[in-house]
């Protein structure tokens, strides 16, 4: 019984990895497709506050992001600290968002999610389950006299 359990447990996780690449390769595809460049901009008066009271953590701001066409209001985008302080220090945070969801957004020089790691691991998972089962199977056939 702890043969088959090692088998599904390897087509479990070459499942997993072959999903997180499927994931993976949607991201990618909608910033792709649905992306679009900004700087960030707020006025919100809580920043301050967030600043001098919440040393740690996230907190949501109302901002603004400024597209080549225009203007984007987005109500309580969640920052973390460096970007808060970089917000109150006028700062310029470039980002990459999608038109269609503003609050998914990923830094301007950060490279777009690429599922190769995830694919590589779901087919290596993928053959040696298959292997190990091909073997399984073998050891549970009864030997011909």
């Amino acid at each position: 019984m702890r043969g088959i359990s090692f088998v599904a447990s390897l087509y479990v996780g070459a499942l997993c990895c072959l999903l997180g690449a499927g994931i993976e390769l949607r991201s990618k595809y909608e910033f792709w497709s649905d992306g679009e460049s900004a700087v960030v901009e707020t006025s919100d008066p809580l920043l301050q506050r967030y600043i001098k009271y919440q040393q740690t953590g996230l907190a949501s701001l109302d901002v603004t992001f400024v597209t080549a066409s225009g203007r984007i209001d987005v109500p309580a985008k969640i920052f973390g600290q460096d970007d808060m302080k970089r917000l109150a220090a006028g700062q310029p945070i470039h980002i990459r968002f999608l038109k269609s969801n503003p609050h998914r957004t990923l830094p301007e020089d950060s490279p777009i999610p690429v599922p190769w790691g995830w694919l590589i691991g779901g087919i290596l998972l993928s053959a040696l389950a298959a292997f190990a089962h091909s073997l399984l199977r073998k050891e549970a056939q009864p030997a011909s006299a």
